[in-house]
């Protein structure tokens, strides 16, 4: 941990006490007016050095954030990730077969709830004889609002013709929404920011590749490059568990990696998704009585110590399935004694991440 200022209180309140004791030339007790407004200024002081030290801290990458993070990414090209809108494929029918054809104009919008709305992205025609036409739309997005919001509206419930059509019946999404995105945050900018400089060289350093690929979806967890084969390199991309839309992903990384700027001239790009490795966790652990209800909560509760194991071990290509991650989690918060049945220790390569198949467990009380 870095600090360029020492604020710490306590500290600072003593050296401040003596300082005044002696150029008073008294001693100031707990009750005394003058210690109680000193120490009153002293709470100010500290607020002061305090920010004062995280204004200077914020220069340093590890620990930007913000508008001071995107300052510092602007130093290297590289610019946040800007919320991406859900995509829906939209299927317009008409009331009858027409002997003459019916466009569908790009920007033709379409609501479920008339809050959200999406609108085509490219033009489409009904021939005649016809009675559907499909069309790729997008949600729109208003400043503040993030894609992934957008995301699972199911097939079906985008039913609202904002923009009349002569002859259009209904309309309808074939499936859900999905590939919506959110603001890139500050750490996974800043992940990428670290992996700035890799992309300046021609010799196609795996850093390079992770870069690109990271850069393609505020979405992806993590990156890895290998080399299957001579003048083959392999992408791995890392999705949240149970993604929607991961093809379309893919697809963007490629397009990345790809760029005749970006992959060296004999390099032959593929990108995969992560290969999910399975195991199991299954636990019994021992707490005290006067403590039982709190530490369960803490460890099988949303958020808690099981999700937090599992949200670690999916966080990370390469991620060996490791016991003792799990062991110390639940040690911490005062388990008396965890039994492991599973998971084992499990070693995965730059290509694999670790994926939970199922939970079991259990708890008893030591009084």
């Amino acid at each position: 941990m870095i600090h360029f200022i020492d604020y710490d209180a306590a500290a600072i309140e003593r050296n401040a006490l003596e300082a005044m004791q002696e150029a008073l030339q008294v001693d100031l007790g707990p009750g005394d007016e003058r210690r109680i407004f000193l120490q009153t200024v002293i709470q100010f002081l500290v607020s002061a050095y305090a920010c004062a030290d995280d204004a200077a801290r914020q220069n340093l990458l590890r620990y930007a954030r913000g508008s001071v993070l995107d300052a510092i990414g602007e130093r290297t090209g590289t610019v946040r990730l800007q919320p991406t809108p859900a995509r829906a494929t939209l299927e317009f029918t008409l009331s009858a077969t027409r002997p003459s054809s019916i466009h569908i104009a790009l920007g033709t919008r379409a609501t479920a709830d008339g809050q959200v709305f999406f609108q085509t992205i490219e033009g489409v025609t009904i021939p005649p004889g016809s009675l559907k036409g499909y069309a790729n739309a997008e949600s729109i997005l208003h400043e503040g609002v993030e894609g992934h919001l957008h995301n699972g509206i199911g097939a079906g419930q985008i039913s609202n013709l904002v923009d009349p059509i002569p002859f259009v019946q209904t309309v309808t999404n074939t499936e859900p929404s999905i590939g919506g995105s959110g603001l890139e945050t500050d750490d996974h900018y800043r992940d990428r920011i670290r992996l700035a400089p890799t992309r300046y060289s021609t010799a196609g350093p795996s850093g390079a590749y992770e870069y690109y690929a990271r850069g393609a979806s505020a979405d992806i967890l993590d990156a890895s490059a290998t080399t299957p084969g001579p003048g083959k390199v392999l992408v791995t991309a890392l999705l949240p568990s149970g993604y929607q839309g991961a093809e379309n992903v893919l697809e963007s990384v490629l397009v990345a990696c790809n760029d005749r700027d970006v992959r060296p001239l004999t390099d032959h790009v593929t990108v995969a998704a992560a290969e999910p490795v399975a195991y199991d966790i299954d636990i019994r652990y021992f707490v005290p009585t006067v403590r039982e209800a709190q530490i369960v909560d803490m460890i099988e509760s949303p958020g808690g110590i099981i999700d937090q194991y599992v949200t670690w071990q999916e966080g990370k290509l390469g991620r060996d399935v490791n016991p003792d991650q799990l062991r110390a989690l639940c040690l911490n918060v005062g388990v008396i004694r965890l039994e492991v049945a599973a998971p084992t220790f499990a070693s995965i390569n730059n290509t694999q991440v670790g994926r939970l198949r199922s939970l079991t467990v259990a708890h008893e009380v030591i009084a």
